[in-house]
């Protein structure tokens, strides 16, 4: 909207000529309803408002290891402990607001001994703002296979031609997401899961300061298998080598690590398979078997145990994890093993 005091001095003509070129639009004056005051632990792209909700697009300003997020009326605090959600995808929703109703937020990390933050306000009035650099704007999409199950694990990369050298990459989220902030211009993303069949390179057309959300693509030729690897007190098992090998042909074997939520999945193609999992001397108690037919599979989580063989002639005992931690204290007579004494046998007199 034109303020009054400027229309009241200028033809029609003038005005629509200034409108279009873009010294005052509505989008303009709607970028106001938020403010990014400061930007040291993440980078706000775009914010997004509806009367009872708000979505926040970012990316990573600096790495931490464990991120918050904490929002209310009156500004915020790092004192809140309110993990990040879909910290792969790098969308925050805001939900059960006040309509016409200011907010504040903040992010903040800590990791590395260094804590940062970033902090803002928006208003719930139903408008978008657009924070990025001016020639630069998010973009976004989904990858799902052929039964439209979220595919996480895509690599994705971004093209200046069709097939040609990366410019940036990223791979999709438990839901399918991927996210990446690109200057304006024209690009090719292409889609990258084995044994998963690729789609054709997908043309995309970045308008600065506009967001952007890709068609949807869909793998085809497998499917998605994954899960979760516990341990005895249902804690996540990080770091675990879980193996899923062709029952038809042992040869065909496959290789991932868990992520920090104990997190693995595998594209397969249709047919039997067994899975397995270790991490160090923990295992699982027995492989798992699979069968994929038509459908993304999730199986149910998985608990390892663990076998410790002691010193012959001492004991052979099947521990679970939490026990091994335990396990200097075990006591023979009358002393630690971690104690490392020399053990001599008791004489005994009979009368």
């Amino acid at each position: 909207m034109v303020p009054k005091l400027i229309s009241k001095h200028l033809g029609m003509a003038a005005l629509s000529l200034i409108v279009a070129m873009g010294f005052f639009s509505y989008k303009s004056a709607s970028a106001a309803s938020c403010d990014v005051i400061s930007e040291a632990s993440v980078k706000i792209l775009q914010i997004q408002t509806t009367t009872t909700s708000a979505t926040i697009n970012w990316k990573e300003a600096h790495g931490n290891d464990n991120r918050y997020f904490c929002y209310g009326t009156t500004p915020q605090t790092n004192s809140c402990r309110t993990k990040v959600e879909n910290r792969s995808s790098h969308i925050t929703i805001m939900s059960g607001l006040t309509p016409s109703t200011k907010y504040y937020y903040i992010f903040y990390g800590v990791g590395h001994g260094k804590t940062t933050t970033t902090t803002g306000s928006l208003f719930t009035d139903g408008s978008t703002c657009v924070t990025a650099n001016s020639n630069q704007a998010p973009v976004n999409g989904v990858v799902l296979d052929q039964s439209n199950d979220s595919l996480e694990g895509v690599v994705v990369s971004v093209s200046k031609t069709s097939g040609g050298t990366a410019l940036a990459k990223d791979t999709t989220s438990t839901s399918g997401l991927y996210n990446f902030t690109l200057d304006a211009g024209v690009y090719f993303l292409s889609f990258v899961y084995p044994p998963f069949t690729s789609p054709s390179p997908l043309s995309i057309d970045v308008k600065a300061k506009t967001a952007l959300t890709a068609q949807t693509q869909k793998l085809s030729g497998a499917y998605q298998v994954g899960g979760t690897i516990i341990g005895t007190k249902n804690d996540s098992i990080v770091g675990a080598t879980v193996t899923i090998t062709s029952i038809t042909d042992p040869t065909q074997t496959s290789i991932r690590k868990t992520d920090g939520d104990g997190h693995y999945n595998f594209g397969l193609k249709p047919g039997a398979y067994t899975l397995n999992a270790t991490n160090g001397t923990v295992k699982l108690s027995s492989p798992k078997s699979i069968t994929v037919v038509d459908k993304a599979i999730h199986v149910e989580a998985l608990t390892m145990a663990t076998t410790v063989a002691l010193r012959r002639g001492i004991a052979s005992t099947k521990l679970s994890k939490d026990k091994l931690q335990n396990a200097n204290s075990f006591k023979v007579n009358g002393s630690r093993l971690d104690q490392k004494q020399k053990i001599k046998p008791r004489n005994e007199v009979f009368h």
